[in-house]
């Protein structure tokens, strides 16, 4: 049974200000292929997760311009940059 249209978009209103964990089983080669994709990018494997997903969002129009660029503009914009340990010592 649906809420009334009314109710739903109070949901909707609530859900806008949470964040949300998932938990998400992979079979091993998913989750290998992952890792290769994510090392790639220069990304933790959560990141590369949330940058595809946000990205597969946007293509399908079910993430609007203005909230996918607020969302992912972590992810989107700086990858992970691998430290150099020898400057820390210098």
């Amino acid at each position: 049974m649906m809420a009334p249209p009314a109710r739903r978009h109070s949901i909707f209103k609530e859900l806008k200000a949470m964040v949300v964990r998932i938990k998400l089983t992979l079979a091993q080669e998913e989750y290998s292929a992952l890792l290769k994709l994510a090392s790639s990018n220069l990304r933790s494997p959560e990141e590369q997760l949330r940058f595809v997903l946000i990205q597969q969002l946007k293509r399908a129009s079910l993430l609007p311009e203005k909230g996918a660029e607020k969302a992912a503009s972590k992810v989107l914009e700086r990858p992970l940059q691998p430290k150099n340990h020898k400057e820390e010592y210098e």
